[in-house]
């Protein structure tokens, strides 16, 4: 018995050393990008449209309008657009805190691009034996609305729904980055255990969401649990 305590605390401490380290790796990258200086070369080609040079680094930022603009002159004159091309395009970079005026405009960022969740596993910060870490997630992110439903840490049920935003969104060799967080409510029938056995849970999560060609991982991290899955982004 005792060895077997002994496994499973050091499976814990395994998993938990893991799921840091990912987590850690991609806060610091998108710390990092938060305060570095973006700067691009833009240069109108021949049917008047401004095509960024180096993608997607940029100091000085295209309003949606102007990108809007920009594609209805393309469309007129005929002349072909690539979505990439546009510094803030859904596919290149984005940072709610530079992009929107006002704080408060600045945490309300942009809605999460639309994907579906299947598998997710935890890494509880005070693990228990008795602590479920494989929690059979299925989901979908649409329009900046998510829902869901997982197995919990005392092996419940439980259905999720709430907004998801996105604050960061970038692109680098070929992956896309976005992070952002959830702000919903859990709902648990039996009652969600160690949380004063509530049926309704407020759930505050960070996300940080990393794939290649529409297939990734989602890391997230909220209160005193870090969960790592897999998605795919339509």
């Amino acid at each position: 018995m005792q060895r077997f305590w002994c496994c499973r605390r050091c499976e814990a401490m395994n998993n938990k050393a893991v799921f840091s380290l990912g987590i850690s790796l991609i806060f610091a990258a998108l710390s990092y990008a938060f305060s570095a200086d973006y700067e691009m070369d833009a240069k109108p080609d021949s049917g008047g449209v401004v095509i960024a040079d180096s993608l997607p680094t940029l100091s000085e930022s295209m309003s949606n309008e102007q990108i809007s603009q920009s594609h209805e002159e393309a469309d007129n004159t005929g002349d072909p657009t690539d979505d990439e091309s546009f510094a803030y395009g859904l596919s290149g970079y984005y940072n709610s805190f530079k992009e929107e005026e006002g704080w408060l405009n600045g945490l309300w960022g942009q809605e999460f691009r639309d994907r579906m969740y299947l598998g997710m596993w935890t890494a509880h910060l005070s693990p228990d034996d008795d602590h479920q870490n494989r929690n059979n997630l299925f989901g979908i992110t649409w329009n900046g609305l998510y829902g869901g439903t997982f197995i919990n840490t005392w092996n419940d049920r439980v259905y999720s729904a709430g907004v998801q935003r996105a604050l960061y969104r970038n692109r680098w060799h070929g992956f896309d980055i976005e992070a952002g967080y959830r702000l919903g409510m859990m709902y648990c029938p039996e009652g969600y255990k160690g949380i004063g056995d509530q049926q309704f849970t407020p759930l505050p999560q960070l996300i940080a969401d990393i794939d290649y060609n529409g297939f990734g991982m989602q890391f997230s991290w909220a209160g005193v649990v870090m969960t790592a899955g897999f998605y795919y982004r339509f």
